[in-house]
């Protein structure tokens, strides 16, 4: 999803049922009206939303409720009345179907008035364009042979609440249109209304605390309720490093500043905050203290052998959901070649690595050859650390791109 005023729900209950629960059901006589937020500190991610409401309690019957909400600090967070939100949903849409069975889904639900064509090289739906390129303009007969109806998982749009079919488009959110009181996406009326009064939507701008305050009336009897908004990053989902096979080797005596990137859910948003912590873990029938890792990743390596260095994100990265154990080992072997011996060692295993695909181009030839003179000038001792996986790749790139080069020849 896109940065742009993206809205998801955060939280394990959709504070807008509570409201609902409220507002329809008998509290009992003596109480006197009160409004309360039910968590000091609610967290929203940058660039998304959450939907929130006040509980309220009040003598009798919930006849008429009105709020409106204030931030006091409006370039964290904004604020407004009714609710947005997105969900997955399954449905039917159209997917076209290239000439080497690749798929593309399109964000268009299958109706069965639908006509199918191609005009301007892109795939249309009753004339309108779905961005989709075919490989060529097919005929008539051929058309639905490439174009076919699947059931597939769209992030679809909730409006007050209400899960919808209008799917959600980066860069296209519902508006609140003031004279009919309904939602609009794409200037078309969608017909769902939205709500004035209670919840409100609190969308993040930027990273802090803000506090958020809900004046109002409950049964013409005025009320107020404070919490806290602190806008956060996402919660870290993974951890990848840039190290082949997530091995290392070292020279005894050298040092290396770890490198790694923690991942959250959604590439499109920034990333999760990068605290890590760094521990030194020895691989069974290998002796310790065979090197040490700082509290800010550099690993120094002391004597020949193996042993693992684990880099795991930190708790207080976790602001949206439960605390979970992600983390990545990085194993060390420390081998009894020079500083320069294993650098050369490891620009050979990152050329064999970076082969990629094999293609009758100048660049995948320049890749292997590389790869190769690398490999050829390494000692046998070297060579013996190259693994059998690393060197079968190798050997398959040249072998594939002789074929390659023998059919262009012939």
């Amino acid at each position: 999803m896109g940065k742009q005023k993206s809205f998801i729900i955060v939280g394990s209950t959709f504070l807008a049922l509570i409201v609902i629960v409220l507002l329809a059901s008998l509290i009992g006589s003596g109480k006197k009206s009160k409004c309360f937020f039910a968590a000091d500190t609610y967290y929203v991610l940058k660039g998304s939303s959450i939907d929130l409401a006040p509980e309220v309690t009040t003598a009798g019957r919930i006849k008429k409720c009105e709020f409106q909400y204030q931030l006091n600090k409006p370039n964290i967070a904004l604020v407004e009345s009714g609710t947005s939100s997105t969900t997955d949903k399954n449905m039917d849409c159209w997917v076209f179907l290239d000439s080497e069975s690749s798929e593309t889904i399109s964000d268009f639900r299958v109706d069965d008035s639908d006509v199918i064509t191609i005009e301007n090289h892109y795939w249309c739906v009753n004339g309108k364009s779905t961005g989709i390129m075919p490989d060529r303009d097919y005929s008539e007969d051929e058309i639905y042979e490439h174009a076919v109806v699947k059931n597939v998982v769209k992030s679809v749009w909730m409006l007050n609440g209400e899960e919808t079919n209008y799917i959600y488009k980066e860069g296209i959110t519902p508006v609140r249109d003031e004279a009919s009181g309904h939602w609009f996406l794409e200037g078309v009326d969608t017909g769902y209304v939205y709500d004035k009064s209670i919840p409100a939507t609190i969308e993040g701008i930027d990273y802090g605390e803000v506090e958020l305050t809900a004046t109002g009336t409950v049964n013409g009897k005025k009320v107020e309720a404070k919490t806290i908004i602190e806008v956060v990053h996402q919660d870290p989902k993974s951890i990848t490093t840039d190290y082949i096979n997530n091995t290392v080797y070292l020279a005894a005596d050298s040092t290396l500043t770890l490198s790694y990137f923690v991942q959250g859910n959604s590439s499109d948003l920034d990333a999760p905050l990068q605290d890590v912590t760094y521990t030194y873990s020895s691989i069974s029938g290998q002796p310790s203290g065979l090197g040490t890792v700082s509290d800010d990743g550099v690993v120094t390596a002391i004597k020949e052998g193996s042993f693992n260095v684990i880099i795991k994100a930190k708790s207080s990265s976790f602001r949206l959901g439960k605390v979970e154990n992600i983390e990545v080992r990085i194993r060390i072997n420390v081998i009894p070649h020079s500083k320069v011996e294993v650098e050369q060692l490891e620009k050979t295993r990152k050329a064999i690595n970076d082969i990629g695909r094999v293609a009758y181009t100048p660049e995948s030839k320049e890749k292997i050859d590389t790869a190769s003179d690398l490999y050829n000038s390494l000692s046998e001792e070297l060579k013996a650390y190259i693994t059998k996986q690393e060197k079968t790749t190798l050997d398959d790139a040249i072998e594939r791109y002789q074929k390659l080069e023998n059919q262009a020849n012939q």
